[in-house]
């Protein structure tokens, strides 16, 4: 019971910094973030996303985490490194220390549950996931607004996938699409009120940035796609894949 509270206190912290104030920022032009809001909140993110998982891992699939989340994260976690280093040197030790550690406390969970984290079927699990991310990044971005870059932004799109996901995807994902989720049915809410309230969630988290409705409405139309796969799945995996890809498809 104490570690439900305790992730119930860390989960709803985390969806205030990356949902509510950046609405408030939008919805009362007074209320401004610092310059550095969005980094440093995807740090914090990561750190309290590891601190969920950890706590909930004997229950994990009910938040739609597998054991390909676990490479994701690391992987993410190796991207905001470099992000945080451009922000501060003090986030960068904390980022570390406390990253690394939770992480190895939840392989070692894993080991000591005798789950492989680098066994063949793994392997084949992602490989699927990615197709079928892929596949759904790509349906993503056709219902996307499109947006006018300079050109030469179209140099290093590799690059910005590995940011997108890195900063973006595996967040959001797991915040949203994982955890909110899991909470809600915990809750005994209905499974598809839960898709909707959660794709509402969403595109309200984003209007901040476009500040327009009708992005919003195809924002909300994204979390329904990829609540529908993370529900029918039960993993945020191929969630990740095409959230990551989507956005950095926009900039074709």
């Amino acid at each position: 019971m104490k570690n439900t509270l305790n992730s119930g206190y860390v989960f709803w912290f985390l969806f205030i910094l990356n949902l509510g104030l950046p609405f408030l920022s939008y919805t009362i032009p007074e209320f401004r973030l610092p310059i550095h809001y969005g980094n440093i909140s995807d740090v914090i993110t990561y750190i309290g996303i590891l601190f969920l998982i950890y706590n909930n891992l004997g229950d994990a699939r009910n938040y739609h985490i597998d054991k390909s989340v676990t490479i994701y994260l690391v992987l993410a976690g190796l991207v905001l490194i470099v992000i945080s280093i451009t922000v501060s040197l003090v986030l960068t030790i904390i980022f570390l220390t406390s990253g690394i550690f939770v992480i190895k406390r939840i392989y070692l969970r894993l080991k000591s549950a005798s789950i492989d984290l680098f066994s063949a079927s793994l392997f084949k699990e992602l490989l699927l996931y990615s197709i079928i991310g892929g596949f759904l990044g790509v349906v993503i971005f056709l219902i996307s607004p499109r947006f006018v870059f300079d050109k030469n932004q179209l140099d290093h799109l590799w690059i910005k996938f590995i940011i997108e996901f890195g900063k973006s995807a595996v967040n959001e994902e797991i915040l949203l699409r994982g955890f909110l989720w899991g909470y809600l049915k915990n809750k005994h809410w209905n499974e598809t009120t839960i898709l909707v309230f959660q794709a509402l969630t969403f595109s309200f988290g984003h209007i901040s940035y476009y500040g327009n409705i009708e992005i919003s409405i195809r924002i909300f139309v994204t979390g329904l796609l990829l609540g529908i796969v993370a529900w029918k799945l039960r993993s945020v995996t191929p969630g990740i894949i095409a959230h990551a890809l989507a956005n950095t498809l926009v900039y074709l």
